[in-house]
């Protein structure tokens, strides 16, 4: 059952970042030794990279990890995480990359999913325009830390000069329905998010709202709202960031939050579109992770 389940969960991975490797600026594939606490194991790496200027770009990164304690059954962990890379120095065959990220894991042996964050420095020697091969080395932080070094190989699908475009650069207003899923009660709110677009990869907004929030009137929350686009088109997948505090009731543990989540835009009209995403929330208090929200949302966009 576990083989079958490792096996269906690499082949979700590969169909995803191949499926829409011809939209990404570039893919890197790594794999490698990773230690995950005292534990030795395999560690294995998937990245979209899209730069938005001459040195910065966004990513997005799946890791799977599989280790073994000895004589006991192996364990894996699989990784979601989204970022920031920046080029340190792009010069004659050699390029030097330095990636951080967060995101959120899901670990075996608790049967849970838990926050991360993520570091490497990548070298990588230019074979051609559109094919690179090199080494990374970096660390996994959070509930379950790792140190890991990888070979890697990248593929150019095209020259990061299509990737960014600061004449559409723009503001957007946002509406959006949620549902907010824990163990214990189904919840409902609207948010209305004001952020400014950059170049068409990244958002930055400041969001509000009222939530009903198990059995409290009245609370309204206050967040930092942070998108990053992998795809440019009318189809666009992003990974979304927020932080904020909750107003009003007696919340205790759920005052404080942290989401992150992942979702789609489609562009309908010139300056209108739809979206949804799905989010996993992080509350103030450790004692509510085996209660950790899950926040589906339906919404409206708006560009000026």
């Amino acid at each position: 059952m576990k083989i079958r389940l490792q096996g269906g969960v690499l082949v979700i991975c590969f169909l995803v970042i191949f499926g829409t490797k011809s939209f990404s600026q570039s893919l890197v594939v790594e794999a490698g030794y990773t230690r995950i606490a005292t534990e030795a194991g395999f560690n294995s790496q998937l990245n979209f990279n899209r730069y938005f200027s001459n040195r910065f770009g966004i990513l997005a990164n799946v890791t799977y990890a599989v280790s073994k304690k000895p004589e006991e059954n192996s364990t894996f962990q699989l990784g979601f995480a989204s970022g920031l890379f920046f080029q340190i120095f792009d010069f004659q065959h050699h390029l030097l990359l330095t990636e951080a990220g967060a995101g959120t894991s899901y670990y075996e042996p608790k049967k849970s999913t838990f926050p991360f964050f993520y570091w490497s420095l990548d070298y990588f020697y230019k074979i051609n325009s559109r094919h690179f091969v090199g080494i990374s080395a970096g660390l996994n932080g959070g509930e379950h830390s790792a140190q890991f070094i990888n070979v890697n190989y990248l593929f150019n699908t095209y020259s990061k000069d299509k990737n960014f475009d600061q004449r559409k650069s723009h503001f957007v207003l946002m509406g959006e329905p949620t549902l907010i899923f824990t163990k214990r009660t189904t919840s409902v709110g609207l948010n209305i998010i004001g952020a400014y677009e950059i170049g068409n990869v990244v958002s930055l907004g400041i969001g509000s709202g009222f939530v009903y929030w198990q059995g409290a009137t009245g609370v309204v929350p206050l967040f930092a709202d942070i998108r990053l686009y992998f795809l440019p088109g009318k189809i666009r997948p992003y990974s979304v960031f927020r932080f904020g505090y909750n107003f009003g009731a007696e919340l205790g543990a759920y005052r404080g939050f942290g989401d992150i989540g992942i979702g789609v835009n489609a562009a309908i009209r010139d300056k209108h579109g739809i979206y949804t995403d799905f989010k996993l929330r992080k509350n103030q208090s450790i004692d509510e992770l085996k209660d950790q929200p899950a926040i589906l949302a339906l919404g409206y966009i708006y560009s000026f």
